[in-house]
């Protein structure tokens, strides 16, 4: 992490240069992968298909029609769907190369790790390109977010102060940490759903919300990927696509501006802690230096209580210790 202050906050022409760095590196891993990777061969999903049959004839259903009739209908459909999806491999021809806004989604998902598994890398030379390409932008990468973490932390102090939420004082940890939760879950999470549930057609508003939080917290199931096939759709399903990438940018740096908010709050407690336990013992050793005999008489009055009363309380002065005395006793 990186420190919030002046000293050693990062210039806007070196976080721009940084970013464009990391713009250029995605480009090229999507144009590698484009021209090394094949496209496999597929037209259909047979799960997403299975499921809008059992959603079409549920199992469990009461139809007006005959149980003849009902069952004929579910048979032809089952046909058909199959045919429709095994019809490209008895058919196939050479396979083509990876389209680019597959390649490119590919290389965002190396980069951030997230991983969603429905573009891989098959050939032994992507999977070879894979290792070097992730090995040094991964880190690339996690730079990028950890640095629009912090400029988006500014952002929130600047805008909290121009509003007198502030109003003089500074939040505290938790105050700031609610806050934070509360507009990135308006920002990041809530509108983004609503929007890719709009784009999504089969998809409900809690399959929007899920995807969008295994996204952001890098796990990448793959169970539910916005923009899958996004090569049918045409220059408004790429424009998606690229929204896609922007919005994983931020919203995996909004993450990391909260891990970055509370370890810096808990490193400035730490560290007055620490102060405060430095001058607190500077304080007693100085004092003990300059008034010692505020220390001796309190030894002395207890090795009198330990070792026998050798000592007078009243004049503080020695008495006269008796060995015979003592052995007598």
């Amino acid at each position: 992490m990186y420190s919030p202050t002046e000293k050693r906050m990062i210039k806007w022409e070196s976080f721009l240069l940084v970013l464009f760095v990391l713009m250029v590196y995605l480009v090229l891993g999507g144009l590698f992968y484009h021209l090394i990777e094949k496209a496999l061969p597929e037209t259909c999903d047979m799960n997403f298909e299975w499921r809008l049959l059992l959603d079409k004839y549920p199992l469990n259903a009461t139809n007006d029609t005959s149980t003849e009739t009902y069952s004929s209908s579910i048979r032809m459909e089952i046909e058909e769907t199959w045919k429709r999806c095994n019809g490209f491999y008895v058919n196939a021809t050479e396979p083509k190369n990876l389209p680019f806004s597959d390649a490119m989604y590919l290389a965002m998902t190396v980069l951030t790790t997230i991983g969603y598994g429905h573009f891989v890398p098959h050939t032994w030379g992507g999977k070879l390109f894979t290792i070097f390409y992730g090995f040094f932008g991964i880190p690339l990468c996690f730079f990028n977010l950890v640095v629009i973490g912090e400029k988006m932390g500014r952002a929130f102090n600047f805008v909290l102060v121009k509003c007198n939420c502030i109003r003089g004082k500074r939040l505290r940890l938790f105050q700031k940490v609610i806050i934070l939760v509360l507009v990135g879950q308006l920002v990041f999470f809530f509108l983004p759903s609503l929007i890719i549930q709009q784009i999504e057609q089969t998809w409900s508003y809690l399959d929007a919300y899920y995807f969008i939080f295994v996204t952001i917290a890098t796990i990448g199931f793959g169970d539910l990927v916005a923009g899958k096939n996004a090569e049918s759709g045409g220059i408004f399903s790429h424009a998606y696509r690229v929204s896609f990438y922007l919005w994983c940018l931020f919203g995996i740096s909004y993450i990391t501006l909260i891990i970055h908010t509370i370890v810096e709050s808990l490193q400035k407690k730490s560290d007055q802690w620490e102060k405060n336990i430095s001058e607190a013992i500077a304080r007693r050793s100085h004092r003990f230096a300059e008034e010692p005999e505020i220390v001796e008489p309190k030894l002395k009055t207890r090795g009198s209580q330990r070792f026998g009363r050798c000592w007078n309380s009243k004049d503080k002065s020695p008495v006269p210790y008796d060995h015979a005395e003592q052995s007598e006793l």
